[in-house]
């Protein structure tokens, strides 16, 4: 799944990172009972979330957020939760 988040306060890519990556923090998914490991470069303006059964990756363009994400069989009922809550909490910060 992917899901692309245009950037309208924030003017470039370092600044839509350095908000976004709090998405992107074990204790957003504890709060859900799920452990993962996060790994992010602000060179690159990348991180990525892995844990039992998903993958988010986040990578900020010029002009856009570029939300990857993966879920396992288990948690593919959550998966309209899952966009909803991602995308509500981008658009707040961007």
């Amino acid at each position: 799944m992917k899901l692309e988040i245009p950037y309208k306060n924030v003017t470039n890519k370092e600044d839509a990172f350095k908000k976004l990556q709090g998405l992107l923090h074990p204790d957003t998914f504890a709060q859900y009972g799920l452990k993962c490991d996060v790994n992010s470069n602000e060179n690159s303006c990348r991180a990525d979330a892995s844990g039992k059964g998903f993958d988010v990756d986040l990578e900020c363009l010029d002009d856009k957020a570029v939300f990857k994400i993966s879920l396992s069989f288990m948690l593919k009922p959550f998966k309209n939760k899952i966009l909803d809550t991602i995308e509500r909490k981008a658009k707040s910060l961007l």
